[in-house]
């Protein structure tokens, strides 16, 4: 594909890195000079300087060419106006703009029409926020993604050195913690590595094993492999970032005891105004008799999302310390992420990886629902419709030619029963499945759900 990204900030160059890593034609529009070189220097994109909602630049980036337009700046006005130049240039399949104020929000209808024609407003940060809440409802979890509605989740956890499965093979493990056959354990994650396992495959300390199962089967599982399953109770949430504050008012309306901690103390007064059940206190994160003061030790769960990641690290580290049980930092740098959770912190929240996963929905072949970035981006899972020429009808799983580095986890039959695979199972038209792929395996998996006009 062809893809303009309009924005060379966070969002813009995580998308320019996943997509020229896939191989599509990438053009990055950005108006900082010594930004665009820099990024010239560093990605295998085209870079074109200049205000992405100028019609001219657009028509210097190859926007009449192009099969999809991203804008995402820091700037809701640039962003909108720029799907509505590209609109007066040509026709594009599909147009995307980041949007976060609540005025535009509230004017989405009128944004997806003409003339603006958007497709798609992407909103990174309540993203985070709503895969925040996700992790706070698994106990234990790393990772959480949602498919089919709600209904199937996938969730990460890590083996520790009290856990009474290591060193065990994986098919002793997988009987016991899925009995009936109701839960899967898709792949391990070992170091840099990930594993689609076998029976044979031992648990190791360390490992991150990624499950699949129906929604009300996950605690079961956990409780199975010796995790944490008490959903915290008394969050305590450290910054006024948006993630923060978006957290924060989705909290307030669930039956959770909720602090933010915010060092502005102009800020903390506007935040007095805006939540009934959030107690605001202000502080600075990194003061530990403050923190102490706050009673931050009775925490069930502590989420520090400052503008600031390095201070989101620091403030979570010392959470730990201070003994809370469970903690999560907001951390941007995708470099940041494999480190930050070898040394004490327990989750790791990233906004771009939330941006992505929408994105790629939209550029993934076939009848794709749901894209989810894994493993620190080393695999996806992907919900697609498996429509009537695709290659998985009509076989047993086990007879049929499936990507070595790839697994079905689930399948949604039409009436909407859920069912966990084996070999036996057998794909039907309409059927919806959710497979787990490692990064190289996904142009596979793709040919295997195109439709029959993609194949041609």
């Amino acid at each position: 594909m062809r893809i303009i990204i309009v924005g060379a900030g966070e969002v813009g160059l995580h998308l320019a890195q996943v997509l020229s890593r896939e191989h599509h034609d990438v053009t990055l529009i950005e108006a900082r000079e010594e930004v665009a070189r820099r990024v010239g220097m560093a990605l295998d994109v085209q870079v074109t300087i200049g205000n992405g909602a100028d019609p001219r630049v657009l028509e210097e980036a190859g926007i009449v060419q192009a099969d999809m337009l991203l804008t995402v700046t820091g700037r809701d006005e640039v962003n909108i106006l720029s799907c509505l130049m590209a609109s007066t240039l040509t026709r594009l399949p599909m147009k995307v703009a980041r949007v976060r104020d609540q005025a535009y929000e509230a004017a989405l209808e009128q944004l997806k029409a003409e003339p603006f024609g958007i497709d798609l407003c992407l909103h990174p940060e309540r993203e985070a926020a709503k895969m925040a809440l996700q992790l706070m409802e698994v106990p234990s979890g790393r990772e959480v993604a949602e498919f089919a509605e709600g209904k199937v989740l996938l969730v990460s956890t890590t083996m520790e050195s009290n856990s009474p499965f290591l060193n065990r093979r994986l098919r002793e493990v997988q009987a016991g913690v899925a009995p009936g056959g109701k839960i899967l354990i898709a792949a391990l994650r070992r170091g840099d590595s990930l594993i689609i396992p076998h029976g044979g495959d031992l648990i190791l300390e360390g490992d991150q094993v990624f499950l699949v199962a129906e929604r009300e089967r996950v605690l079961e599982a956990l409780k199975y492999l010796g995790k944490e399953t008490q959903v915290p109770q008394r969050v305590i949430i450290y910054g006024a970032s948006k993630i923060a504050q978006y957290l924060a008012h989705i909290l307030e309306e669930g039956p959770f005891s909720v602090k933010l901690i915010c060092s502005d103390q102009v800020i903390c007064n506007r935040l007095l105004a805006q939540f009934k059940r959030v107690a605001v206190l202000c502080g600075e994160g990194t003061d530990q008799d403050l923190l102490l003061e706050f009673n931050v030790q009775d925490a069930d769960f502590f989420i520090s999302a400052s503008e600031d990641e390095e201070e989101n690290i620091l403030v979570s580290l010392l959470a730990k310390r201070l003994g809370v049980r469970r903690t999560m930092a907001l951390v941007s740098r995708l470099s940041y992420i494999s480190l930050v959770s070898t040394i004490g912190v327990d989750v790791v929240l990233n906004p771009q990886m939330a941006a992505v996963d929408r994105v790629l929905r939209h550029v993934r072949k076939g009848e794709v629902l749901r894209v989810a970035t894994l493993g620190g981006e080393t695999a996806e899972a992907i919900e697609a419709v498996v429509g009537n020429c695709s290659e998985l009808l009509g076989k047993p799983l086990k007879e049929l030619s499936f990507p070595k580095d790839a697994i079905i986890g689930a399948l949604v039959r039409e009436s909407g029963g859920i069912v966990i695979p084996h070999g036996e199972t057998v794909i039907k038209e309409g059927d919806r499945v959710i497979i787990f792929a490692k990064r190289g395996a996904v142009p596979l998996v793709e040919r295997l759900l195109m439709a029959e006009e993609e194949l041609r």
